[in-house]
């Protein structure tokens, strides 16, 4: 049975990235929300290098990180919101962020099929769960401008919104467990 301790210390930072990412904005009260988020950014790219040392397909997801990064940097400091290159923009990078989770959770799943097999199946769920629901809210985002579709889309997106939800802690879940049998 191979060990694969620098994918297991990676996905263990990522996940903590992932909680001070979630914990950042109401830390934005006490000043120190802006430190948090970066932290947050730089930890996920150290640990999706450190993942890569064991795997080169984390190394996939190292590398749309960076450029899903750069392009939430020009979104936010140079478009202006609303305008349709803001929203071009916007939708590369919400895609590029899917399939920077999806290569995170299938190369996780491929390196515990063997070491343990529910772990691994979980993940095939949560990326089934996500990208669907994704899938789902990133039509809904376009379909809620048409006048006649547009409140069946906002209800479905909010549906779908709380599957997502509930998709990202079974997500942060899988990452713990697969941190913890990966070593």
């Amino acid at each position: 049975m191979q060990h694969y301790p620098k994918a297991a210390r990676g996905i263990q930072l990522l996940f903590l990235s992932i909680i001070l990412s979630i914990i950042a904005p109401p830390l934005t009260i006490l000043g120190i929300g802006l430190i948090v988020s970066v932290v947050s950014i730089v930890l996920q790219l150290v640990a999706l290098f450190i993942a890569s040392q064991d795997d080169s397909g984390y190394r996939n997801a190292f590398l749309a990180s960076i450029v899903n990064l750069a392009l939430n940097l020009v979104c936010s400091n140079l478009l202006q919101q609303g305008s349709t290159l803001y929203t071009a923009v916007s939708s590369v990078s919400s895609l590029i962020g899917l399939y920077m989770t999806y290569q995170v959770i299938t190369v996780t799943v491929r390196l515990l099929l063997e070491k343990a097999p529910s772990a691994a199946a979980q993940g095939q769920g949560v990326a089934k769960l996500y990208v669907t629901c994704f899938a789902i809210n990133f039509v809904c985002s376009f379909a809620k401008q048409a006048p006649v579709i547009g409140e069946y889309a906002h209800v479905i997106s909010i549906f779908a919104s709380l599957v997502q939800l509930v998709g990202y802690v079974m997500f942060l879940v899988f990452l713990f467990r697969a941190g913890r049998s990966l070593k």
